[in-house]
């Protein structure tokens, strides 16, 4: 594999990224969301005198697992099944680029778009915690950043393997949702039985 033709192919990812709609939205809905909910979750905090971080980060945590592995799921699921029905896949592998060549230059750049979008609505987030005077805990908001990033790149890799494995991108889509449900019931069981553990 050549560096340099996957640093191209991940530049063109980017670009298109950035001018896709649909990723435009996925990180407008994010930064909105994260925003309202750290606001929401602080002027709950001083009205009860609950504690305002662990609050707000419960608020982002359920946020984390709904949205991010959507928009990684739905990203990756569209990069090659919908180049593969328009034709300009099977072009660009007509030139002389091989095929793992393409899928890191796929992986990197969107997933370079995807990190932009979930860092801005954190920045955002945190902007508003330390504005509204909540007290940011750094260790612990670096961390939720941490897995969430790790988890927006794992689930954009399995749509990337959807797209991959799919003939159409109705298909590949439809399978990422499916995946995407999955995700959030075992999300959601994971959640229960940890607080369960914990009383």
């Amino acid at each position: 594999m050549r560096l340099k033709t996957i640093s191209t192919l991940a530049g063109y990812e980017l670009r298109s990224s950035l001018r896709n709609r649909w990723f435009l939205l996925y990180a407008l809905a994010f930064a909105v969301l994260a925003v309202a909910l750290s606001s929401l979750s602080l002027t709950g905090a001083g009205m009860f005198g609950f504690a305002g971080f662990g609050r707000t980060a419960a608020s982002l945590i359920n946020l984390v697992l709904l949205i991010v592995p959507l928009m990684g799921l739905t990203i990756g699921a569209q990069s090659l099944a919908s180049e593969r029905e328009k034709g300009t896949l099977a072009y660009l592998l007509a030139q002389p680029v091989n095929r793992a060549e393409v899928l890191w230059g796929k992986f990197v750049g969107l997933g370079m778009g995807l990190l932009a979008a979930l860092l801005l609505g954190f920045g955002l987030s945190a902007a508003v915690i330390a504005w509204q005077g909540g007290v940011v805990e750094v260790q612990q908001y670096i961390s939720l950043v941490g897995f969430s990033l790790l988890l927006a790149l794992v689930t954009l890799s399995l749509g990337i393997f959807l797209s991959a494995w799919s003939r159409s991108s109705a298909l590949a889509v439809g399978l990422a949702l499916f995946a995407w449900l999955a995700l959030v019931f075992i999300g959601d069981l994971g959640l229960m039985s940890t607080t369960v553990a914990m009383k």
